[in-house]
C-alpha cells in the first residue's frame, strides 16, 4: 500500500492529513487536480496492497463527459485482478489515475 500511495504522490496528489475535515481513519486519503477537476481518491489502510482503487470527481456530470465514472456520484472505481501481483496492481491504478490528468 505505501508504494501505491508513494505513485499517487508522484503524478501530483496531495495527501489530507488528519486535521483535514474529509479525513477519516478507515483510509488514507489523496485528492488530484484532473482536468475535469478535483478528485478525491481513497486507500483502505488495512490493506496490504492494491485490487481496489477507491475514486470519486467532484464534478460527476463533467467527468462523465470524458471518463467512465457514474454520472450521479462521480465514483471512478479500479477493481484489478488478484492475478496480478500487488506492485502490478499498484501501476494498473495509477496509469488509470493518470489518464485524468491535464496535458
Amino acid at each position: 500500500m505505501e508504494a501505491l500511495a508513494k505513485l499517487i504522490l508522484g503524478i501530483g496528489a496531495v495527501e489530507l492529513t488528519k486535521d483535514s475535515p474529509l479525513f477519516t481513519s478507515l483510509f488514507r486519503e489523496f485528492t488530484l487536480e484532473t482536468k475535469v477537476g478535483l478528485l478525491t481518491i481513497d486507500l483502505r489502510t488495512e490493506q496490504n496492497s492494491c485490487y481496489t482503487l477507491f475514486s470519486r470527481f467532484k464534478e460527476p456530470q463533467r467527468a462523465a463527459i470524458h471518463f467512465p465514472c457514474n454520472p450521479h456520484s462521480g465514483k471512478y472505481n479500479a477493481f484489478i485482478s488478484n492475478d496480478v501481483t500487488p506492485e502490478q496492481a499498484a501501476n494498473i491504478a495509477v496509469e488509470m489515475l493518470k489518464t485524468t490528468l491535464p496535458k
